[in-house]
């Protein structure tokens, strides 16, 4: 099944790429910038390696990656719709393959790949010694399963809200609401300025450090600095949350596949 769907997927873009030239165009030009944004933030982190800082930016960044993956399902619910589970119910699938299966497909796209390259970054910007090197190999992977099955997980449980046309009315609002975390990103930039820079942070990253996917990473920098207890324990938790998001998943696509829906109730 996972190989199916992962070539149902390929087939999917390519013939909506194949539909209108503006398709492509808006294709490849979001490719382009996430590969340029990707590139650039992969050299800041390699050239932080080394640095004090480097462990408090990359659980900021990778909390924020998290962040980004959890909302943006519900801001652009028709962001993806190459798995869109509710195309399958009429189809003989158990909940356990079709999670497993979904969550490889899931894997090829644009978002992914930029995840892939900034964890990868993250990973490398803490990595110090054969320890390190070590856990960056199963830290990488691991906090981009744990992103991925985030989002479908929370598309999952809230796809018939989404498309409905509450949901898009939602979803036009979400604007307001992006506008307004900008704002408040630019504050928390100038108190920081104000405040002695990332050094004030580290309260709160020595809470992130335990919030998946950003423990991952965490676990890195602990390896490195031969903390291999501590190390241990945030992967675990990491692999623990992706466990429950994985189980909260299947436990939303076994109701939206076997429960019928506002409109099927009403015509009957």
């Amino acid at each position: 099944m996972t190989v199916v769907l992962v070539r149902l997927k390929l087939a999917l873009l390519r013939g909506g790429l194949r539909q209108s030239a503006g398709r492509r165009t808006a294709y490849v030009v979001s490719l382009v910038v996430a590969l340029l944004v990707a590139a650039l933030q992969l050299l800041g982190l390699v050239l932080l390696r080394g640095s004090t800082h480097a462990p408090t930016v990359t659980v900021l960044l990778m909390t924020l990656l998290a962040l980004g993956w959890a909302v943006l399902p519900l801001f652009f619910p028709s962001g993806d719709e190459t798995l869109d589970p509710t195309r399958l119910v009429m189809l003989p699938l158990r909940p356990d393959p079709l999670v497993r299966a979904l969550l490889v497909a899931s894997l090829v796209g644009i978002g992914p790949l930029f995840t892939l390259c900034l964890a990868g970054g993250a990973g490398y910007a803490v990595a110090h010694g054969a320890a390190g090197a070590a856990c960056t190999v199963v830290a990488v992977p691991l906090a981009l399963l744990t992103c991925v099955a985030l989002a479908r997980a929370v598309a999952a449980a809230n796809i018939r809200l989404l498309s409905s046309r509450r949901g898009r009315d939602l979803a036009v609002l979400s604007g307001l609401v992006i506008a307004v975390g900008a704002q408040l990103v630019n504050f928390g930039v100038r108190q920081l300025g104000s405040a002695g820079g990332l050094s004030a942070l580290g309260p709160v990253t020595g809470v992130l450090r335990w919030v998946p996917p950003a423990s991952a990473v965490a676990a890195v920098d602990a390896a490195s600095t031969a903390s291999y207890g501590t190390a241990a324990a945030q992967l675990l938790l990491c692999a623990a949350a992706q466990g429950a998001l994985l189980t909260w998943w299947r436990r939303a696509l076994t109701r939206l596949m076997t429960s019928p829906d506002g409109s099927t109730l009403q015509a009957a």
